[in-house]
């Protein structure tokens, strides 16, 4: 037949305390039907090989019971309730005690329920067959009565003195452990003023180390704003000097804007003396040509036609004016009708600041000051400059620019 089975998770080797679920119950009438289950979870068949158990019991009216008619199998400890046990109704406490060897386990205290079945709420009949059956039956009982006295009396003494003897241990044990605690407050106690004093020099130290790095942030910010000052100041003056100079510059570049125009237009004015006067020496040549023609004969007129041309006259150039093209230097020559032929290239040095790259020699100047228009090459502003002869000799290119180079090819006619 099936047993109630109060089971119970014993952890012997734990020294935490398992929460229990609902407290199970049996019945003052259960009879023999009541069986404890201990399943031991934290050891191995292998480990609990031999081991004995006991189980105590502690009842709600005080009664204490101990038994070691516990029943193991593998990792499982079976303890039926006896009778006896079981009728003292009230909320009970069952403990299992191991013995593996020398020693001994004790599980945590595991609570359990015992009910006044309804047998305890009906009226006792005693029936009486006669006065010597009740006196010797009366007798019989108060025999065993005073057996049953003695012997409880002696399991209360022998539990008594366990009682205190378990606490008077458990005192001595609770005592050296709030003696260790109190060792372990005073070092956590140490520890917690080391660490805060540590914490507050590390604090201070950190402190100090911002207050002087905000000081110095603040004598670098008052510095910066004095040089902020300092460059606005300076900026502004700048600014008012770069404003005037620009002016200055301005009107200067519109004075030789007006003065380039004035130039220009004498340049043109110029031109249209040369082209006069080259019409004129055209006419004059052919007039010249014509009375040759019609004077001279076959024999001077092949002399005159043989007659070799002069050399051309490579010039130094002067006011760090230079030649910016190899095989094509400025020269000049003249020829025997007393035109002064020129060509090559020219351009303006760095550092120069004068505008005239050459002279022409006596015998190679024009009686008036010659013009022409000039295109600089090599800048992206390839504005035409005026270039003149001055009948001092002076080859002058107007308003050329450094790095600018011009192509001079040109023709006068010399001073007679």
């Amino acid at each position: 037949m099936a047993l109630k089975k109060i089971q119970y998770d014993v952890r012997l080797l734990s020294t935490e305390k398992t929460l229990q679920g609902k407290v199970q119950v049996v019945y003052t009438n259960d009879l023999n039907s009541a069986e404890f289950v201990f399943n031991i979870l934290d050891t191995t068949p292998e480990q609990l090989a031999g081991a004995t158990a006991t189980t105590l019991l502690y009842m709600r009216d005080g009664s204490f019971f101990q038994n070691s008619d516990v029943v193991f199998d593998g990792t499982t400890f079976t303890y039926l309730l006896k009778e006896n046990e079981g009728n003292h109704a009230g909320l009970a406490q069952i403990q299992l005690v191991v013995k593996i060897g020398t020693a001994e386990y004790a599980s945590q205290l595991y609570n359990f329920g015992v009910v006044s079945g309804l047998e305890t709420k009906v009226a006792a009949e005693v029936m009486i067959q006669d006065w010597t059956t009740l006196l010797r039956e009366a007798r019989a009982y108060i025999a065993q009565f005073l057996v049953d006295e003695e012997g409880r009396q002696a399991t209360f003494v022998a539990n008594e003195q366990d009682r205190q003897l378990a606490f008077e241990a458990a005192e001595a044990l609770r005592q050296q452990k709030e003696t260790e605690r109190q060792g372990a407050e005073a070092v956590r106690q140490q520890q917690f003023d080391d660490a805060q004093t540590e914490r507050t020099n590390i604090f201070t130290q950190s402190e100090t180390e911002r207050q002087e790095a905000e000081s110095g942030r603040i004598e670098a910010e008052q510095s910066r704003a004095e040089a902020e000052s300092t460059r606005q100041t300076t900026f502004t003056t700048n600014e008012a000097n770069r404003t005037e100079t620009f002016n200055a510059n301005e009107a200067t570049r519109q004075g030789n804007e007006s003065t380039r125009q004035q130039a220009e237009t004498q340049r043109a004015t110029a031109e249209s003396v040369r082209v006069a006067n080259e019409a004129e020496r055209i006419s004059k040549d052919s007039e010249r040509d014509s009375k040759i023609a019609s004077k001279a004969d076959a024999s001077k007129l092949e002399l005159y036609a043989k007659k070799a041309q002069e050399a051309w006259i490579t010039p130094t150039l002067i006011n760090g004016w230079y030649a910016i093209r190899t095989g094509e230097p400025p020269q000049y020559m003249k020829d025997e009708f007393g035109f002064v032929h020129v060509r090559g290239t020219v351009s303006k040095g760095e550092y120069s600041t004068i505008n005239i790259p050459f002279v022409f020699p006596i015998g190679y100047r024009p009686n008036v000051q010659t013009s022409a228009t000039l295109v600089p090459i090599g800048k992206l502003n390839n504005t035409a400059k005026a270039s003149s002869v001055s009948v001092s000799g002076n080859y002058d290119i107007a308003g050329a620019g450094t790095g600018e180079w011009f192509v001079i090819n040109t023709t006068f006619r010399a001073e007679k």
